[in-house]
Formats: structure tokens, C-alpha cells, sequence
């Protein structure tokens, strides 16, 4: 303990006046029982050593869906995460993110992922000396992250069917072009209704300069084909969470039309 200790006064603020600024940060796993229980068992440590964290655990399955939703591709997990941690700052929030392609046997890799960006650690098993010194920069460099300016929110009109039917002149009207990754769809219990998507935008291609990395959030008329009424839908079938969409929008920020975009 004396050890640890010492290495964990290395990584304290220089002066009293900051380490007062120190706040206590909420923390949440993301993992199976192992990493869980690896990830916790060094918080312990830190704990004991004058570092502590509050758990959260009832916010688990509010950021687990992007892990659910983009698998293996780690950038857009952590933009996922980021993404919802903007809506909880009354409190800073580093989500432990050790879900992912493991680095070796024996060894946990938990990614720190504050509002405005992410550290890195490499946890051994057995448990090490080294592994609070590790997690500890982790966590402030996503506390350093939580200070970053955040981009804003982009916000669309709501439409419960798409003004212009034929695609091409729905595609020559748009004042904005957008390229978003979706992060969440939600499906109306009928046939046919309205899509909810939940994104960051990720590219403007055309139109108002935004920063990239804006939460979107938008209802597309949707339904099992794409005209099954007479009215232009987009297909249930071509809605996914975890891909890329580039939307069509008016003057007035009103969808005219979305396709799926490569990435």
C-alpha cells in the first residue's frame, strides 16, 4: 500500500488550491463479470489510496446500446458514448468501456471515455503495482476530456411524410446535406409511421458549417416498403442502427430525403 501510494502521489495535482478543485466523478463499467470485477478491484485500490468515484450502475444500458449497435469499431463506440454523456454534465461521468478486441491473455483493456474524449489502460492479471498508476491517468485524462467544449445539437423539423416523391428533386432541393452515424432507431409498432433516429452528425457536406460530433436526433417516415400508400417512405429494411446515413434537408431543416451513406 505504501507503494502504491507513492506512485499515486506522482499523479496528484501540484498544489493544495487543485487538488481541492478535485471532483469526485461518477463511474461507470461497462463489461462481463471479469472485466467488471478486474476494473473494480483496482477503483478499489485507487479508493483506498484517497481516489474515489461514485458507481453508477443504473446508467450501464443507456451506453451499452452503442456498444450493441457499432460491435468492433471502437472510434465510433467512444463518439457513441461521448455523444450521451452530453446529456448527464450536471455531474462529470467517465464511462470504463472494456467491452472490445482483446489485447492478450491475462491482461483487461479499458477504454476511459469522458464528454470530449478518451484515455486508455492496459490492466495486467495477476493484479499489479502498475495497474492504479495506469487506470489513474485513464481516468483524468477523460476528466480532462469532460472540459473540452462540446459541439451543439442539430435539430430537424418533424414531418410525418416526405414532402417531395421523387428522389432526385428531393436530393437537387436540399439546402443541407448531412452525413450522420446512427446510433439508434427506434420502429413504430405498426405498419407504417415514424422511425425514430438517434446519430451524431459526422460530416456537412452541404449547407451551415457545423463541428462534427453533434448529437441528431429525427423522426423519418417509415414503413415496410418504400411507398405503401402513395406516399414516399423509407424502407423499415434500410434502418439500422450501427451504419451511415446522409440526410436531405429543406431551407426550413424539414427531411426530404435519407439514404445510406458508406463510411
Amino acid at each position: 500500500m505504501l507503494l502504491l501510494v507513492a506512485l499515486l502521489s506522482l499523479l496528484q495535482p501540484e498544489s493544495e488550491a487543485a487538488a481541492a478543485q478535485t471532483v469526485l466523478p461518477s463511474v461507470v463499467i461497462l463489461g462481463d463479470d471479469a472485466r467488471r470485477s478486474t476494473v473494480e478491484r483496482v477503483l478499489g485500490d485507487l479508493a483506498a489510496a484517497g481516489r474515489s468515484h461514485r458507481p453508477e450502475y443504473e446508467m450501464g444500458l443507456w451506453y451499452v446500446g452503442c456498444v450493441t449497435a457499432w460491435r468492433d469499431n471502437r472510434p465510433q463506440t467512444e463518439a457513441c458514448i461521448r455523444a450521451r454523456l452530453q446529456r448527464h454534465l450536471e455531474r462529470p461521468t467517465i464511462v470504463l468501456n472494456t467491452f472490445g478486441r482483446s489485447t492478450g491473455q491475462g491482461t483487461t483493456s479499458v477504454s476511459c471515455i469522458g464528454a470530449g474524449g478518451a484515455g486508455r489502460a492496459i490492466l495486467r492479471d495477476p493484479a499489479e503495482i502498475g495497474n492504479a498508476a495506469a487506470m489513474l491517468r485513464c481516468l483524468d485524462q477523460a476528466l480532462q476530456a469532460n472540459r473540452a467544449p462540446l459541439p451543439r445539437p442539430y435539430s430537424v423539423r418533424f414531418t410525418d411524410r416526405l414532402a417531395i416523391d421523387d428522389v432526385g428533386q428531393a436530393r437537387g432541393a436540399a439546402a443541407t446535406v448531412l452525413k450522420i452515424a446512427i446510433d439508434h432507431v427506434g420502429f413504430p409498432r405498426g405498419m407504417t409511421g415514424s422511425c425514430l433516429v438517434q446519430g451524431r452528425v459526422v460530416e456537412v457536406e452541404l449547407g451551415q458549417s457545423l463541428p462534427p460530433g453533434g448529437p441528431i436526433e429525427l423522426g423519418v417516415p417509415c414503413g415496410p416498403a418504400s411507398s405503401p400508400d402513395g406516399a414516399r417512405r423509407v424502407r423499415m429494411a434500410d434502418m439500422g442502427e450501427g451504419r451511415f446515413a446522409r440526410l436531405y434537408l429543406s431551407a426550413g431543416r424539414t427531411l426530404l430525403h435519407i439514404e445510406q451513406a458508406a463510411q
